[in-house]
């Protein structure tokens, strides 16, 4: 019996423990888990608004781009131009001022639905934004096929009570970058029901709003990266923010975006984190 009991002590001590471990829950509020992502995220922004009657068909395809690239495929709706403003109908007003500039930084596109992806030339006439949803699939296959150059990770720490926000960002470069880099910070909200002009039908109230950009913690060009960003460097930024009341911090999301500036305006990397 005291050899029984020997065999069944050191197969305890040989499985640290033989009692029940608890489960240890991170407390409400915290810091929710982070992305690290060394594949390439595809990162897109559209130029749309609540007068264009065919962007809705250019949201469902980029709803439709997402369900087949799930994360890598960033995605940010940008209310701006002059499809952007309000409807008699609508209760909110989605333009924003950083939103105005990125459009004027990018380039006022010639039509709409219009998208920019990874801020790269590859529409016509030498411009970033790509106008016509057909186009936007293969570019976007091409481009998830490149090799990442950094991993961005990203935690979000959210309080109900005060609704304040922080955001942790970690940039590990894949290889040595050399010129200028800047990070931007932007943050969505997703499923806003309120007006939209649509095909055929006109003005609805109804229309779900998805990815739409309702603020930056940096500017709208990104805050300057001045460490050298060398191969395995971990560059560390953190944010802070408000986020105002008529934003459902469910529904919110943060957006990393870390890009060339100058000439080469190129997004390298980019990663995405629930608020809550």
């Amino acid at each position: 019996m005291s050899k029984f009991y020997f065999i069944l002590l050191s197969f305890c001590v040989l499985f640290n423990s033989c009692k029940e471990q608890p489960i240890i829950i991170p407390p409400l509020g915290q810091a929710s888990t982070g992305t690290n992502n060394n594949e390439r995220v595809v990162f897109v922004e559209e130029f749309t608004g609540v007068k264009c009657v065919q962007c809705p068909g250019g949201a469902t395809e980029i709803e439709n781009l997402k369900e087949r690239y799930k994360e890598k495929l960033i995605a940010v709706s940008i209310h701006a131009g002059f499809f952007a403003k309000k409807l008699a109908e609508s209760k909110y007003d989605f333009t924003t001022t950083k939103g105005k500039s990125i459009l004027t930084y990018l380039g006022e596109p010639e039509g709409y639905p219009a998208l920019v992806i990874n801020r790269k030339v590859l529409g016509a006439n030498n411009t970033l934004t790509v106008i016509g949803a057909p186009k936007w699939a293969g570019l976007i296959q091409a481009e998830s096929a490149e090799k990442a150059k950094a991993a961005i990770a990203l935690q979000t720490t959210y309080n109900e009570t005060t609704r304040e926000l922080k955001v942790s960002t970690t940039i590990t470069p894949s290889e040595a970058l050399s010129g200028e880099h800047h990070l931007s910070i932007m943050l969505t909200e997703n499923n806003i029901i309120d007006a939209q002009v649509m095909p055929n039908v006109g003005v609805v109230t109804n229309y779900k709003h998805k990815h739409v950009l309702r603020d930056m913690l940096t500017p709208f060009d990104g805050v300057a990266l001045t460490e050298t960003l060398s191969k395995g460097a971990k560059i560390k930024k953190d944010f802070t923010y408000t986020l105002p009341a008529t934003f459902n911090a469910k529904e919110c999301e943060v957006i990393a975006a870390f890009h060339k500036i100058g000439q080469s305006k190129e997004v390298l990397q980019a990663a995405s984190q629930k608020v809550q």
